[in-house]
């Protein structure tokens, strides 16, 4: 999948479920990243969330896949 195919599944996923997105800051600053394509604050979020959780982008991103595909 690459990067517009990817960003057109996370907008469509977003707007499928807007109910279930908590209103957090955070989450509401992820949201308008995605539906505005914005690349470098989706990137800076996942970093902050990646180091808040102690893990690394390798790690965050095998936890995943592993989701997705299990």
């Amino acid at each position: 999948m690459n990067q517009n195919q990817l960003l057109y599944f996370a907008q469509r996923m977003i707007q499928s479920n807007q109910n279930r997105i908590p209103n957090t800051p955070w989450a509401q600053s992820a949201v308008n990243a995605i539906m505005n394509g914005d690349v470098n604050t989706g990137a800076q979020i996942a970093q902050n969330l990646c180091n808040s959780n102690g893990v690394s982008k390798e790690q965050a991103l095998r936890q995943a896949a592993d989701f997705f595909t299990h």
